[in-house]
């Protein structure tokens, strides 16, 4: 389903709930839906595939349908925008009407909050996660160094003890004890 066609069902599903609604909590799953599929729409309006109304308009001025700075791709994105936003204002009015003044503002404020706040958990994590490699990064790079003087000195100990044992028999040979 088209991201601007799931946004209008969206909205028309909220106000069918807004009849028989008593309070916001009975079409709380239907704004979420709604605010699903806006933020969606405008996530995927460049990567879809071209609507009636695009191809309508790219009949009309003559453009091809690859081009995203035609004429016909602006206007589509425009007015596609400015009818959801045209939904979504009138069901702010009918929330308001219907639960008093200020309501949807309130249910909108309340949302950017949460969206805020989940963006900044969002960047807290990403920073933790790239910190934590960093640290495993200097772990593992501490680990091998560690382990390549560990080496080096077994390796000189061994030799020396090669030697040692090379220079007693060459010693007991030469005065004659073996």
């Amino acid at each position: 389903m088209e991201p601007v066609t799931a946004t209008l069902a969206a909205i028309a599903a909220v106000k069918v709930g807004l009849k028989t609604a008593k309070d916001v909590q009975g079409i709380a799953s239907s704004l979420d839906a709604l605010f699903h599929y806006s933020s969606e729409a405008k996530k995927k309006a460049a990567q879809k595939e071209p609507s009636k109304l695009k191809q309508f308009l790219n009949r009309k001025t003559g453009e091809t349908e690859g081009d995203d700075d035609s004429l016909s791709s602006v206007m589509t994105e425009v007015l596609e925008q400015k009818k959801i936003d045209r939904e979504i204002l009138n069901l702010g009015i009918q929330i308001n009407n219907k639960f008093g003044p200020g309501v949807w503002q309130q249910i909108l404020k309340i949302r950017e909050g949460r969206v805020e706040k989940r963006k900044e958990m969002e960047r807290v994590s990403q920073e933790n996660k790239r910190r934590k490699a960093d640290d495993s990064k200097k772990f593992w790079r501490k680990v091998l160094q560690e382990t390549g003087k560990v080496l080096i000195v077994l390796t000189v100990l061994g030799l020396l003890a090669y030697f040692l044992m090379w220079a007693a028999n060459k010693g007991a040979r030469a005065w004659g004890l073996i």
